[in-house]
């Protein structure tokens, strides 16, 4: 077993593939088994943190979502003051 270019060859055919860059578990570049390796090893393509509540309503990142109004006196600030 040999480590070429970062990938891990079993034999001398592994070892050509690694050596022109292509990885050897998957040479041909087929994004399904590119997706089953990565799962194989343990690497998910899918979210971290899933958003609940308010938050997921899937909104723009920037946008911000307007609040109860309440105008009643005592809840307004005098910035002259």
């Amino acid at each position: 077993m040999q480590i070429v270019n970062g990938y891990v060859c079993n034999c001398c055919t592994e070892v050509d593939l690694a050596r022109r860059g292509l990885d050897p578990q998957n040479p041909t570049n087929d994004p399904v088994k590119a997706a089953d390796e990565a799962r194989k090893a343990g690497r998910f393509d899918e979210a971290a943190v899933i958003l609940g509540g308010s938050l997921a309503g899937g909104e723009a990142a920037g946008t911000v979502a307007p609040g109860p109004r309440d105008w009643r006196a005592g809840n307004l600030v005098d910035i002259r003051a």
